[in-house]
């Protein structure tokens, strides 16, 4: 694996960090619905006679707590990737330009799987204009790396 894959390939798992500090954030702050997940899973293990009842009050608390940790631990994370992202990569455009196009994409997934959310045509032409300025990009920082090589053999 060349240097610059392993770079493009750490600038994808950063936008993937991103994309999960920013999941995470959004549960955090979601504590009604962090709430009502909790009443749903009180109902279910009492119908199986598992429990009497769940303190609801103080599970939302922790679970918006261990939340609010994760955040900085998945920027964290992120960051650390996207360094070493940037001396992987080509340029820092290739880096920048990756990571963000892999946060988009992965903020969408989640967005879907979890929230349900819906993604419009419009929505879908600006993504794909974002892969198609990846793949220009990422070409053009090639050819330019290769073309600085031959000159400094001459």
């Amino acid at each position: 694996m060349t240097l610059t894959m392993y770079g493009q390939g750490l600038a994808v798992l950063a936008g993937f960090f991103a994309a999960v500090a920013s999941l995470v954030g959004k549960l955090a702050m979601a504590g009604k619905e962090t709430m009502e997940l909790c009443e749903r899973l009180e109902d279910a293990l009492k119908q199986d006679r598992l429990i009497d009842n769940l303190d609801c009050q103080a599970i939302v608390a922790y679970v918006r707590l261990g939340c609010f940790v994760l955040i900085f631990l998945f920027n964290a994370i992120m960051w650390t990737c996207f360094v070493k992202a940037l001396r992987g990569c080509n340029s820092s455009v290739e880096a920048v330009v990756t990571n963000t196009a892999a946060n988009l994409f992965c903020t969408a997934i989640f967005g879907r799987v979890f929230y349900k959310e819906t993604l419009s045509l419009m929505w879908w032409m600006g993504a794909t204009l974002i892969l198609v300025g990846l793949v220009v990009i990422s070409q053009g920082g090639t050819s330019l790396v290769e073309d600085d090589k031959v000159k400094k053999q001459k």
